[in-house]
Parts: structure tokens; C-alpha cells; sequence
């Protein structure tokens, strides 16, 4: 662009209004896309948790989980599509608790001067509340995707047996899938230090962090 064409762009006035807009949208797009996002997640762990649960317990109890896997996923994906907003909520609002101001009910997620021990038990307060969470989680969607399914004359379990299941499931597999993210974390790591050449971006973030 020529220095005449500079100049003519510097004086042209910002259209404010449109900038506004755009921001508007923007932000609109991110609330949607992150709200379809933890829906879909929450399906996802919903289904999965009383899927295992179920599978757990017909090879150990047997009584009252005679019904077929399938209707065991139906029941938990079913629910956790009706739970979902308020399970979101929740997330959010804890979340929220814990990253709040220094009147927060909630200590810290990153505690900044605490000593060893106070960090060890604020750490194990936060894994006991993902854990109850997420016990919950399988309870509440299977229990109520096994009210809605028996409603409609599927053949699943009854939904007391339904939330039994997906408590089950969640106390057992979020521990699980946390040790999975952290291994596939570090197995990620070594991988890319052991690429034959440098990655600037990965070099970069390496040194902002640990600097």
C-alpha cells in the first residue's frame, strides 16, 4: 500500500458500532460451541459410566442387571442428554467458587503460598468433589434416562439399579481416565522431545513456563 493509502486508512474513523457487534457474535459463538462441547461430554461420561458400572456389577451381584447392555447405554446417554444443563451449571458454579475472590467459600485450585500440607489436603478436597461429582453424574443419568426409556417400553434396568450402576461406573472410571490423560500426556511429551528437529513454538512455551 502506498504512503497516500496509509494515511487515507489512519484517517478513516473506526466504526465502533461494528467492531461491538462482531465481539457480540463472537462472544456468542464461544458461549454456544462451549455449551455443545460439555453437552456432548457430559453424554459421552454419562453413557459410559453406567455402561461399566452395569457390566461390573452383572458379573459380581447379578441380581436386577439381567437387562441387555444396550438399554444400560440408552438409559445413560438418555439421561445425561436431560441432565446436562444442570450438570453444566454446577461445573461452572464450582468452578467458579474455587477461582473467585478472596471471599470465596472455596480455597484456591492453584494455591500460591500454602505450605506442602495445606496444598496436599486442598488437593485432595478438590479430587473428593470431582469424585462426587462424577459419582453423581452416573447416578443422576442413569437413573433418570432408566425412568424416561421404562415410560416408553423399553426393556432396561429400573432406575434405582440404573443409579447404582453409574455411581459405580463414575467412582471407577474418572480416576482411571485422569491416570490415562496424565500418561498420554507424558507419552506426548517424550515423544516430541524426541523428534529429530525443534519444534520453535513447543521450545518456546518450555522456556515461558519453567523461566
Amino acid at each position: 500500500m502506498s504512503p497516500q493509502g496509509v494515511e487515507e486508512a489512519a484517517k478513516k474513523p473506526r466504526d465502533y458500532a461494528a467492531e461491538q457487534r462482531n465481539e457480540r457474535l463472537l462472544l456468542i459463538a464461544s458461549i454456544a460451541f462451549g455449551a455443545i462441547g460439555i453437552a456432548a461430554i457430559i453424554v459421552f461420561l454419562g453413557a459410559v459410566y453406567v455402561l461399566t458400572g452395569h457390566v461390573i456389577l452383572c458379573a459380581t451381584v447379578n441380581d436386577g442387571y439381567e437387562a441387555p447392555l444396550q438399554g444400560a447405554l440408552q438409559s445413560g446417554a438418555v439421561g445425561a442428554i436431560i441432565i446436562s444443563p444442570v450438570a453444566a451449571w454446577v461445573y461452572f458454579v464450582i468452578r467458579a467458587c474455587w477461582e473467585g475472590d478472596r471471599n470465596s467459600p472455596l480455597p484456591p485450585l492453584e494455591p500460591a503460598n500454602y505450605t506442602l500440607c495445606e496444598t496436599m489436603c486442598i488437593g485432595s478436597f478438590k479430587k473428593i468433589v470431582e469424585l462426587s461429582q462424577n459419582a453423581a453424574l452416573g447416578a443422576a443419568a442413569s437413573g433418570i434416562g432408566g425412568v424416561v426409556l421404562h415410560l416408553h417400553g423399553h426393556d432396561v434396568m429400573d432406575s434405582v439399579h440404573a443409579a447404582r450402576a453409574g455411581a459405580l461406573g463414575g467412582v471407577i472410571l474418572w480416576p482411571a481416565i485422569q491416570v490415562a490423560v496424565l500418561v498420554g500426556g507424558i507419552v506426548v511429551i517424550a515423544l516430541i522431545k524426541a523428534l529429530p528437529c525443534e519444534i520453535s513454538y513447543w521450545n518456546d512455551r518450555t522456556v515461558q513456563t519453567w523461566g
